[in-house]
C-alpha cells in the first residue's frame, strides 16, 4: 500500500478498497447485493436525520472527502457558521413540494395519502432529476466512479421521491440516518425557533422514523452524531464497510476534517437523569437508545421489529396531541409572530420620531456618567451629573472623577429623554480614546451605522434611559492617581442635524479639496521658476562658450601669420581657454540634464584643439627654416 501523504479513515493508515472486508449483505438487502464487493457507478448518499441532528457536520465531512454536493450550497449562518452544505436547488424543490401539501418543516403531522402520485411530486421530480444528473457529471472525471450527497431534513419525509429521482438519473443510493440525543435536538429547536419541546421531541421521531421504514431495502448506516464527534475516522471507515464507496483522505484533508468538527459548537448537551421535559421524551430517548444500537452493531443487523413497536406506542400518544394542542401551539406561533410585527411597527415608527425636529427645541438635559470595577456593579453612589454645553457642531460634557477612584467600565447618558445620538469622540484624562467604537460593550436600545467620517459611534433610545457603557481597562490613566476629566462630545440627532451635518462635512471635503489644489498649483509654480532659472544660466554659459571660440578663430589666424609669436601666444591662450573650459564644465554639471547639446559642442572643441596642438607642436622651427629655403 502507498504511503504518499495518504491518511485514511483509520488513525494510522489507509485502507484502500481491496484492505476493506466484504461486508456482509444481509436479507433485508437483497438486490443491494452488489455493496459486498465495492459497487461501480453513481452512488447517491442520502443524508437524513431531524434539523438540528448533526446532518450538517456528517454532510461537511462527506464533501471535504471528495463527495459531490453541488455548487449551489447556502451560505453559513450565526445560527451555523461552519455551513449547512445544503443544496439551494434542492432545498427550493422541497420547500415547494411539502407549500403544496401545506406541512411547513415542523409540523408533525403525516403527510397526503398517496402524495408520492401528486402533481406536486411530479413537479420534484421534474426539477431533482437534472439536478442529481448535474452534480454526477460534475462529480468526477471518471463517471463510473462518483459519488453525491444531498441533505435537506425534509428528505427524510420523502425518501421514496428520491428513490424515483435516483432511478430516473441512473444513481444507486443509499441512506444514512444522522441520530443524536432528543435532547438536545429539542434544546437547540426551542433555542433557534422557540418550539416547544413536545413538539421538538414528536418531530424528532417522525422525521426518523419515516426515514428508516422508507430506507430498510437500501444500503444505510446509522450514525451518532456523538461518535462523529469524538472519533469521526472510525464512524467514516465503518460507513464505508456498510455502504461499499470509496472514501479516502490525504494528510491535509484529514487535518482539515479535525479542524472543522469543533466539539465547542455543541452547544445544547443533553442533561442526565431529572424529569422528562415533554410527555414524548420517554419514548424519544427509547428510539434514541435503539438507533445507537444499530449504529454501533458491527453486523449491522436490522431491528425492524423494535422500530415498528415504536412507530404503534408513537401513533397512539401523538392522537391526541396532534389535536388540540397542536393547534394550540400553532395558533401561539401565529400570535407571537403578529405581536413581533406589531412591536417591530411601533419601534420604526418610534424610530421615525426621534428624528423629527422638534419646534420650539427642548433643551437637552443633564448628562451623567457612572463609573466601576470589573467586580462591582453600576450604583447611584458611583455616579456624576454634568451640563453639556452647546457648540456649533453639538454638544460638550466634562466630568470630573474623584481623586484616587479606580475605573475599569463607564456608563455614559447623553440625555434623559428618548432620541437618537451620535458620541464622536471621548477623552479620558487629556488623552483621546482612539478605539471608542470597539470598546463600547452595551448599548441601550438600538445601535446605529456611523454615517460621518468623524467616525464614533450611534445609537437610538426609545425610552428615557439612553445610554452606553465601555470597558476603559489598559488605558493609562486608569491606576493613576489624581483627578482626571472625561469628555464627551456628542450631538442629538434629527433630520435638520443630519442634513446640517451631511452639508457641513461635504463643505469641509471642498475645502480640503481646494486647499489641496493651492497647494499643488503653489509647487507648479516653484517648479516653473526653478526651470526658468536653469534655463536663464544655461544660456549665459552659451554666450560665454561663444565669445571662447570666436578668440580661437582669432588666434588661429594670427598663427599664421607669425609663426614663433603666435606660437608663444597660442599657448598662453590655451591656458586661458583651459581655464575658461574648467569654469564652464562646473556650471554645466549642474545643469547636466538641460545642457547636453553644449557638453556635445566642447568635447567636439575640444578635440580640435588638440588637433591644432598636436600639428603646432610637429611643425619645429626647423621644418620652417627648411621651407622658407625652399627645402623640405
Amino acid at each position: 500500500m502507498s504511503t504518499k501523504e495518504t491518511a485514511g479513515l483509520d488513525r494510522s493508515q489507509a485502507p484502500t478498497d481491496a484492505d476493506l472486508p466484504a461486508p456482509t449483505p444481509t436479507a433485508a438487502e437483497g438486490d443491494a447485493g452488489a455493496v459486498a464487493g465495492g459497487r461501480a457507478g453513481r452512488d447517491l448518499l442520502l443524508v437524513l436525520g431531524m434539523h438540528r441532528s448533526g446532518t450538517s457536520a456528517l454532510t461537511g465531512v462527506l464533501g471535504k472527502l471528495g463527495v459531490t454536493l453541488g455548487e449551489e450550497l447556502l451560505p453559513p449562518t450565526s445560527d451555523n457558521p461552519k455551513g449547512y452544505f445544503e443544496n439551494a436547488r434542492v432545498v427550493a424543490a422541497q420547500e415547494t413540494l411539502f407549500a403544496a401539501f401545506h406541512r411547513p418543516w415542523h409540523d408533525p403531522r403525516p403527510l397526503p395519502p398517496n402524495w408520492r402520485e401528486s402533481a406536486a411530486a411530479d413537479e420534484a421530480r421534474v426539477a431533482l432529476v437534472p439536478l442529481l444528473r448535474d452534480m454526477f457529471a460534475d462529480a468526477d472525471a471518471d463517471a463510473d466512479a462518483a459519488v453525491a450527497a444531498v441533505k435537506d431534513p425534509r428528505s427524510s419525509r420523502v425518501v421514496p421521491l428520491w428513490l424515483d429521482v435516483a432511478a430516473q438519473a441512473g444513481a444507486r443510493p443509499s441512506a444514512l440516518l444522522m441520530v443524536r440525543h432528543p435532547n438536545e435536538v429539542a434544546g437547540s429547536l426551542h433555542k433557534r425557533d422557540g418550539l416547544s419541546r413536545s413538539r421538538a421531541h414528536l418531530l424528532w421521531m417522525t422525521y426518523l422514523l419515516e426515514a428508516e421504514r422508507a430506507s430498510r431495502e437500501l444500503p444505510r448506516a446509522f450514525v451518532s452524531y456523538e461518535a462523529l464527534l469524538a472519533d469521526w475516522r472510525i464512524e467514516m471507515d465503518r460507513m464505508r464497510k456498510r455502504l461499499g464507496v470509496a472514501l479516502l483522505a490525504t494528510t491535509a484533508v484529514a487535518e482539515e476534517i479535525d479542524g472543522f468538527l469543533d466539539v465547542s459548537l455543541r452547544n445544547n448537551q443533553a442533561e442526565r437523569g431529572g424529569k422528562p421535559v415533554s410527555p414524548f421524551e420517554p419514548l424519544a430517548l427509547e428510539l434514541y437508545g435503539l438507533a445507537l444500537h444499530c449504529a454501533a452493531d458491527p453486523a449491522g443487523n436490522r431491528a425492524d421489529e423494535g422500530f415498528d413497536a415504536i412507530t404503534a406506542k408513537l401513533a397512539r400518544v401523538a392522537a391526541g396531541y396532534l389535536d388540540a394542542p397542536l393547534r394550540l401551539e400553532d395558533e401561539l406561533q401565529r400570535q407571537a409572530l403578529d405581536q413581533s410585527r406589531v412591536d417591530m411597527s411601533l419601534q420604526i415608527a418610534a424610530l421615525r420620531e426621534l428624528w423629527r425636529p422638534a419646534l420650539p427645541a427642548r433643551m437637552p438635559g443633564a448628562c451623567r456618567l457612572y463609573y466601576r470595577e470589573t467586580s462591582t456593579p453600576f450604583n447611584e453612589s458611583r455616579s456624576l451629573f454634568a451640563d453639556p454645553v452647546l457648540m456649533e457642531d453639538g454638544q460638550h460634557v466634562v466630568f470630573e472623577l474623584p481623586e484616587g477612584a479606580k475605573v475599569e467600565h463607564l456608563r455614559i447618558d447623553p440625555d434623559d429623554a428618548p432620541g437618537a445620538f451620535a458620541i464622536w469622540s471621548l477623552s479620558i484624562g487629556g488623552k483621546v480614546v482612539e478605539d471608542l467604537a470597539d470598546r463600547v460593550n452595551a448599548m441601550n436600545e438600538f445601535a446605529l451605522p456611523v454615517t460621518s467620517h468623524r467616525g464614533g459611534i450611534r445609537f437610538a433610545a426609545l425610552g428615557e434611559d439612553p445610554h452606553f457603557e465601555l470597558d476603559v481597562r489598559g488605558l493609562e490613566w486608569s491606576h493613576t492617581d489624581g483627578p482626571s476629566q472625561v469628555e464627551v462630545r456628542f450631538r442629538a440627532e434629527t433630520v435638520l442635524s443630519e442634513i446640517a451635518g451631511y452639508l457641513k462635512d461635504s463643505g469641509q471635503e471642498i475645502e480640503h479639496a481646494q486647499r489641496d489644489l493651492g497647494e499643488r498649483q503653489r509647487r507648479l509654480t516653484e517648479c516653473v521658476e526653478l526651470l526658468e532659472q536653469r534655463l536663464s544660466k544655461f544660456g549665459e554659459s552659451a554666450i560665454g562658450i561663444s565669445n571662447d571660440v570666436s578668440l580661437m578663430e582669432a588666434a588661429t589666424r594670427s598663427f599664421h601669420v607669425a609663426l614663433g609669436e603666435e606660437i608663444q601666444n597660442r599657448r598662453t591662450e590655451h591656458d586661458r581657454l583651459q581655464a575658461s573650459l574648467a569654469h564652464a564644465r562646473e556650471e554645466l554639471q549642474a545643469t547636466h540634464a538641460q545642457n547636453e547639446a553644449v557638453i556635445a559642442e566642447l568635447e567636439s572643441m575640444r578635440e580640435q584643439q588638440g588637433v591644432l596642438l598636436s600639428w603646432a607642436q610637429r611643425r619645429s622651427l626647423g621644418y620652417w627654416w627648411r621651407r622658407l629655403r625652399g627645402r623640405h
